[in-house]
């Protein structure tokens, strides 16, 4: 995976994406798998780490969708949190912009 052969750091932390998705190389072997709720250790692997999108999310979850990186532990953990998805949709809208930017905010598409 090119990202990996990019950099020496063990965590990669990217994001526009809006599907939270861990790439993990460990000994060579590299795995692509989603996340939802769990803490990953960047402990004897690396990682490249996308946490999704707090307001945006594009993975079939209206929730937000947010990480915390613990240094101490060498975790990174992928959480969501429930939203006023209506408020933020009727936003959209009265801002002129196209319902179909609202709507999907509904159904995390």
């Amino acid at each position: 995976m090119d990202g990996f052969r990019s950099c020496d750091n063990p965590v990669i932390l990217a994001g526009h994406t809006h599907v939270p998705l861990v790439f993990m190389e460990r000994d060579g072997i590299e795995e692509i798998r989603p996340i939802d709720g769990d803490w990953v250790s960047y402990r004897r692997r690396r990682l490249i780490f996308n946490p999704g999108s707090v307001g945006q999310p594009r993975d079939g979850d209206p929730r937000a969708s947010f990480s915390i990186l613990d240094t101490d532990s060498q975790k990174i953990g992928l959480f969501r949190q429930e939203y006023d998805v209506e408020t933020a949709r009727k936003d959209i809208i009265e801002a002129g912009l196209p319902d179909r930017l609202g709507d999907r905010l509904l159904v995390g598409r």
